[in-house]
């Protein structure tokens, strides 16, 4: 069986993300200051990507983008955005992040009727136990 790569994910998520827009119908009018070079869609599909793979620091996803310049035409990027501009788009972008997720839950759930909407939504956060570390020969049942 074959397994979509990667690739086909980040199409994936523009196509998804390019229905998003047309669907709450915003008219974005240009705000005072410098234009955007990146769009907002692209550092959507880059957030989503870099959260899988496990890189949250801004740093560490400005390295990452400067050791795969092959990875900035499937974002659609022109240039390697600096850090900084990492950070102030990620925290600009929550809300329309989390907007683009419910849609794309919701869009999952009206593909399969069976699944609770709850079930769509994963945060994946681990618990910190109450207790002491437990050592292997405690684990053992007897």
């Amino acid at each position: 069986m074959c397994y979509p790569d990667v690739k086909y994910y980040i199409t994936f998520f523009f196509q998804r993300y390019k229905d998003f827009e047309e669907s709450i119908n915003t008219n974005q009018t240009k705000g005072p200051g410098r234009p955007k070079v990146h769009a907002d869609s692209s550092f959507i599909v880059f957030f989503a990507f870099v959260e899988l793979r496990g890189i949250n620091r801004f740093k560490a996803q400005h390295l990452f983008l400067l050791a795969h310049p092959n990875w900035l035409e499937q974002f659609r990027c022109k240039s390697v955005p600096d850090r900084t501009i990492l950070s102030r788009h990620y925290k600009q972008l929550v809300l329309r992040s989390d907007q683009f997720i419910a849609y794309i839950g919701d869009l999952g759930v009206s593909l399969d009727t069976q699944t609770p909407r709850d079930v769509v939504y994963e945060h994946k956060s681990l618990y910190k136990a109450q207790s002491s570390v437990w050592y292997q020969k405690d684990r053992t049942c007897k």
